[in-house]
């Protein structure tokens, strides 16, 4: 699938609605499937929840799984957006099988 600047839009909303907030850091998410149709979306909860794994990606993958009913998001596309100078593991891409992961640093 190609990048298309909309959904990435969407990534950066939620990744802005933690700016200046102590529910975590500016990562957002968006999960398209393989229609281009959004799935899921998701933004970073650490600090709310007190766990280090509440990563916005990781919210998204959840959500997109249950309403697809599975743990397989082959073909799904997800987009992700940092803004800072944070980094995701790619390890996060495997498991689910995710087809596409695109990322933007801003």
């Amino acid at each position: 699938m190609a990048y298309q600047t909309k959904f990435m839009k969407i990534a950066e909303a939620q990744a802005q609605a933690n700016v200046g907030t102590q529910v975590g850091g500016p990562f957002g998410t968006v999960i398209l499937d393989k229609n281009g149709k959004i799935l899921a979306t998701g933004r970073n909860h650490v600090l709310a929840h007190n766990d280090p794994t509440d990563h916005g990606e990781i919210n998204a993958i959840r959500k997109a799984c249950k309403k697809l009913g599975t743990y397989d998001l082959s073909g799904c596309t997800l987009y992700n957006i940092i803004i800072s100078f944070y980094s995701i593991t790619r390890k996060r891409k495997v498991h689910p099988h995710i087809s596409n992961v695109i990322k933007l640093r801003h």
